[in-house]
């Protein structure tokens, strides 16, 4: 009996200890004060990015663990200089050692309708909501989640899959294995993935701009649905797939399953379509 009552204290410290390393997981936040559009540098060693819009005049930064006590545990550095704001977040190194494997960090960046951002973590999901400027998002090996967002964008995952929805603008992203996913109304893409499936929506008033669009996969589909009055010169290349277009195409070069040179509405700037392994299928909407 004295065995079992020992062992039933033992069991009760460790529940207890985790129980008082959850309830120290305190957040940490701060509060800062614009004037117009805002530049934001974020930087998370190990962790996700959450980008919310909110009013203008400030910008929220709130760091979140499930098992740290940031405001112990965790290494913040932040400095403002006028609009432009940094904040690089990471574990302290002791406590690195002995963090528990379940321990993760979210960064939420509350920002005005508009402002200039760039977002890197080292092994994190970025997410970004209603917001528009020159972002740039970049994760070593999570996924990109983002919707409404409008200007120059660039994206980029290791590892990742990209999911970007209602767009407006310029787009750039690219992933070094995952799928890329993206619907809005866009001027200009290059998107490339080393190993898998890229699929474009573009909306009404959708047209390429004098640099063109670019889609390239190392070894996946491609697949491309345009609006009705889309105009460009496609130049569609496959190395082992089949290559699909739904609607008429003047063809003015090369004709094939696996290569094709086209002018679709009479032509206009270059929209270049490159796969080693997969297909390529063009629709309409």
């Amino acid at each position: 009996m004295a065995m079992k009552s020992s062992r039933t204290g033992i069991a009760m410290m460790g529940l207890g200890l985790l129980l008082a390393t959850a309830a120290h997981a305190d957040p940490w936040s701060k509060t800062y004060t614009v004037n117009g559009k805002p530049s934001i540098h974020v930087n998370v060693s190990d962790g996700s990015i959450q980008i919310a819009r909110g009013g203008a005049g400030s910008v929220v930064v709130r760091v979140d663990s499930n098992h740290m006590n940031v405001s112990t545990d965790a290494h913040i550095s932040e400095n403002q200089s006028g609009n432009n704001i940094e904040i690089s977040v990471r574990p302290n190194a002791m406590h690195w050692l002995h963090m528990n494997t379940n321990s993760s960090v979210t960064v939420t960046v509350t920002v005005p309708p508009e402002a200039d951002m760039r977002m890197e973590s080292g092994d994190g999901n970025i997410s970004a909501s209603q917001v528009s400027g020159q972002i740039e998002l970049n994760s070593g090996d999570g996924n990109l989640n983002l919707d409404h967002l409008g200007g120059n964008l660039r994206l980029h995952t290791g590892d990742g899959n990209i999911s970007a929805r209602d767009l407006d603008g310029n787009l750039d992203a690219d992933t070094g294995d995952g799928t890329v996913t993206l619907q809005g109304r866009l001027d200009g893409i290059k998107a490339r993935s080393g190993d898998g499936d890229i699929r474009v929506e573009a909306a009404a008033n959708s047209q390429p701009g004098s640099s063109g669009w670019e889609l390239k996969s190392g070894d996946g589909n491609l697949s491309l649905r345009v609006p009705g009055g889309f105009r460009a010169n496609l130049e569609a290349h496959t190395g082992d797939g089949r290559i699909t277009v739904d609607f008429p195409v003047t063809v003015s070069g090369t004709f094939n399953e696996k290569s094709m040179s086209a002018k679709i509405n009479g032509g206009g700037p270059t929209v270049s379509m490159t796969t080693g392994d997969g297909s390529i299928r063009i629709e309409h909407q």
